[in-house]
């Protein structure tokens, strides 16, 4: 063997054990592939130089394997976060439905018209509807009042235009003075027709509506 194979064979048998060694740490939970690589080396060629490429190419490509990882983790989260940014729009939007959908009343439901409308039976929301409808009490001014018949009875004109009778069988009576304009609060009765109440006066007569 030459000088310069002597010097040389120890240099690259130290380095090929460095290189084992370095392949041996970097493996940690993959040490069947780190294995088969060294067992490949070896068994490809028995020049020491060869070997000592063949596991330098190993170790290069077992250090790049981490950074691949950590590239795809990176793209990963870059993806997700284009995600939460696109979707961000579409929940808010979603946000602003139900926000409307809560505020919102609901549309009442269609009820009866025309002749007749009143004698159509009514059932579920209809039914409900038309209940809350006479529950429903108005508040009014008084603008105008008239006084008719024998027994005085009152005609009452209201501020939104309104014109309501008392009836001559309602035995109620309420006397105004003239310029008085009291408020009353306007209600449907618990049977039929509707009752206006003086809130001063604390006094109820049955009204119907002429205008």
């Amino acid at each position: 063997m030459s000088i310069r194979m002597r010097l040389f064979f120890p240099v690259s048998i130290s380095l090929l054990t460095m290189v084992m060694m370095a392949l041996s740490a970097q493996s940690g939970f993959a040490a069947d592939p780190v294995d088969d690589a060294i067992r490949a080396c070896r068994e490809s060629t028995r020049k020491v130089k060869a070997q000592v490429i063949c596991l330098e190419t190993a170790m290069r490509r077992l250090f790049t394997r981490p950074a691949a990882v950590q590239t795809q983790t990176r793209s990963a989260a870059h993806a997700q976060a284009r995600s939460n940014v696109t979707s961000l729009p579409a929940q808010q939007a979603d946000a602003r439905a139900v926000s409307r959908s809560t505020v919102m009343p609901a549309r009442p439901p269609a009820m009866p018209k025309g002749m007749g409308a009143e004698q159509v039976p009514l059932s579920g929301k209809r039914l409900e509807y038309s209940q809350k409808i006479e529950r429903k009490v108005e508040p009014a001014h008084v603008a105008d009042f008239a006084y008719y018949g024998p027994e005085k009875k009152l005609i009452v004109v209201l501020e939104n235009g309104q014109i309501w009778k008392q009836p001559s069988g309602d035995r109620q009576s309420v006397r105004l003075r003239k310029g008085d304009a009291p408020d009353v609060l306007i209600k449907r009765g618990a049977v039929s027709g509707y009752r206006m109440t003086f809130i001063k006066a604390n006094r109820t007569i049955i009204v119907r509506r002429f205008k």
